[in-house]
């Protein structure tokens, strides 16, 4: 008799009993494979009820899969919205966040159920977190609501990254978003915020970059390097290191370099003479 006649005549009440029996009458072939059908996930899924439930049954989507099982996109949908119906997320990040890998494509209604049942339970955190693995994965698609969702509560954390990532997403899927003058005024914001933070990380990183040279122990090429000219663009060299440093482009410069290399030696030489 066949595994899937045998459990047919069983009765289950939980996705562990049958994920136990499961395992126990499936075929292994020569190369230690168990052949079990697609179909076996669903029939766990219908019988989800808690969260415990819903790890027992990603515990056994993972090891099918690695017996190479191939499972049907809507068989995978079910078990995205069991998962939200018995209230265990925890699995959808990494599960959308590798679906290439998994094969998995979830339907953008499914994407935006989970992200209204997690808007609905106040799960402010969450929702960021996942939108930002969705928005980041260019094989994902969200619906109009999906995308206003989670920019409103992008917005509302003050997440401005998310904010525009939202907004991106809508241009390049052709998402028309009607959220009016707030929402507007929120993606405005948010490209202002981000413009100015961008400005600031600038002047940190001449500070920075400013810090590592004045140190006294590092080659001309390598602050060369540092300030992105190519030797032997000694001219460039000077101009670019004197601004970070903040020193007239014409004074020696010996006092930052410790260095008794030929390049060093020419490079200091070509600086007096005022090249």
């Amino acid at each position: 008799m066949q595994p899937s006649a045998i459990l047919k005549q069983k009765k289950f009440n939980t996705p562990r009993d049958y994920y136990n029996q499961l395992l126990s009458f499936a075929e292994v072939n020569e190369k230690g494979l168990i052949k079990v059908e697609s179909y076996h996930l669903t029939r766990m899924i219908e019988k989800c009820t808690t969260a415990e439930d819903i790890d027992v049954v990603f515990e056994a989507y993972y090891n099918l899969i690695g017996h190479r099982t191939k499972f049907q996109q809507t068989e995978v949908d079910l078990l995205v919205r069991k998962s939200v119906e018995c209230k265990n997320i925890k699995h959808l990040s990494d599960l959308l966040k590798y679906n290439r890998i998994l094969m998995y494509y979830p339907h953008p209604q499914v994407l935006e159920e989970v992200i209204q049942h997690i808007q609905d339970e106040n799960l402010a955190e969450e929702l960021v977190q996942l939108g930002t693995v969705i928005l980041d994965n260019e094989t994902l698609k969200l619906s109009e609501k999906a995308l206003e969702t989670l920019m409103n509560a992008a917005g509302a954390a003050n997440n401005n990254e998310l904010v525009l990532k939202c907004h991106q997403h809508a241009s390049k899927s052709g998402v028309q978003l009607k959220g009016g003058e707030n929402q507007r005024a929120l993606i405005q914001s948010a490209y202002e915020s981000k413009k100015a933070q961008d400005f600031k990380n600038s002047s940190e990183l001449d500070k920075q970059l400013a810090r590592d040279i004045d140190v006294k122990t590092l080659d001309v090429e390598e602050i060369v390097k540092l300030a992105g000219i190519q030797l032997p663009d000694v001219k460039g060299a000077v101009d670019v290191i004197s601004h970070f440093l903040e020193i007239p482009p014409k004074k020696n410069p010996t006092f930052i370099l410790d260095s008794s290399s030929e390049v060093t030696k020419e490079f200091i030489t070509k600086l007096l003479e005022g090249t």
